[in-house]
């Protein structure tokens, strides 16, 4: 509750002369040598939803303890650390995860059960200019990003905030599925990006490997792709069994590798088992997607060239060239290169951005 500082925190000073204070009490207005006053107000936003303190006393779905001070900048700014003592006298708090350190509470998840925190102290560092501020906000769900830097997508509207005292302005934005947000850094434009060519070292893609879900459920796989080229070109998946790209061939029950006769096909069929699995978009362009795949396999994009008719595989082995198509962009995100031999090599002309959800 807002004056329960004294139960959990003490706040260290230290002043200009080395002289240690420490302040222990809400209410209480505190010298700090000859830089002025400190008093803690009391801690913000801790309540629990309904607890009728006031209106303004409300759940704010965090994790995090807010102490409020007022009081002198030069008083403030001699503030070196917060320490939870966690004992004698004072209580200790919970990791989130559960209500409190029994396993026997109404409502206990299974454990492993919350631990009390230990006496410890945490250095405080400054930013009473709001330099390091940043707000971002999607008010009707999540909005598209850019899958190179993961930036979100969406046309200015206009100014939505402006703090007069700090000079933060906060921008209200629209993104191409029509979903309003509110952000204080610029948005990415809804332009694909265009990265430079002759990259020479390429890195292993994230493939989704799904076989430890628990059949049979769906993965749904999300996220927003991008195209910079002139070529048009469709994204596919198709499921291999292991991490060398195996498949079995549908049809015939033939089980290949990577560049034997008859892969490029069995592939093509194992793709054509998934519903709703041709993603395509002009050129320049961002777009969100969504496909549904069963558990219990590898899935791998395959890429078709529509414009020259060939197939890109994340395997080296299984492409016309027999060269690599793909790189990796961090965790879950790739690029590709959809020319023969490896075209202009900016492995920008798809980039693939995902996530998953059961």
């Amino acid at each position: 509750m807002p004056n329960d500082f004294s139960r959990f925190f003490q706040l260290k000073a230290t002043t200009e002369s080395g002289e240690n204070i420490t302040i222990t009490e809400t209410g209480v207005s505190y010298a700090i040598g000859n830089q002025g006053r400190i008093t803690v107000v009391g801690l913000a936003d801790l309540a629990t939803a309904g607890t009728p303190l006031n209106a303004a006393y409300v759940e704010d779905h965090d994790n995090y303890y807010d102490v409020i001070l007022e009081g002198d900048l030069n008083a403030i700014k001699a503030l070196s650390a917060v320490r939870m003592p966690s004992r004698n006298g004072y209580s200790a708090v919970y990791n989130p995860g559960g209500p409190g350190n029994s396993a026997d509470a109404p409502g206990a998840a299974p454990g492993p059960f919350t631990v009390p925190s230990q006496d410890h102290s945490i250095p405080i560092g400054f930013d009473l200019d709001g330099a390091r501020q940043v707000t971002f906000v999607e008010t009707d769900g999540a909005v598209l990003r850019n899958p190179w830097h993961l930036r979100p997508v969406g046309d200015l509207l206009g100014t939505a905030v402006e703090d007069t005292l700090t000079g933060q302005t906060i921008l209200a934005y629209i993104d191409p599925q029509d979903r309003r947000f509110f952000s204080s850094f610029e948005a990415s434009p809804s332009t694909a990006t265009d990265l430079p060519g002759q990259r020479t070292q390429l890195s292993a893609i994230d493939l989704i490997d799904i076989r430890e879900i628990d059949a049979p459920s769906d993965v749904t796989v999300s996220g927003s792709f991008s195209r910079s080229a002139a070529d048009n070109s469709v994204l596919q998946w198709y499921s291999v069994s292991d991490d060398e790209g195996t498949v079995v061939d549908p049809l015939s029950g033939a089980i290949l590798k990577p560049g034997e006769p008859g892969y490029v096909e069995a592939a093509g069929r194992r793709a054509d088992l998934i519903s709703d699995n041709t993603l395509e978009l002009t050129n320049s362009t961002i777009a969100p997607f969504s496909i549904t795949l069963e558990s219990g396999a590898i899935y791998e994009p395959l890429i078709i060239n529509q414009t020259s008719g060939e197939r890109y595989f994340a395997f080296a082995a299984a492409n016309p060239d027999k060269l690599g198509h793909f790189t990796g962009f961090g965790a879950n995100g790739w690029g590709m290169e959809d020319g023969y031999e490896g075209g202009d090599r900016d492995y920008d002309d798809l980039i693939v951005r995902f996530s998953l959800g059961v």
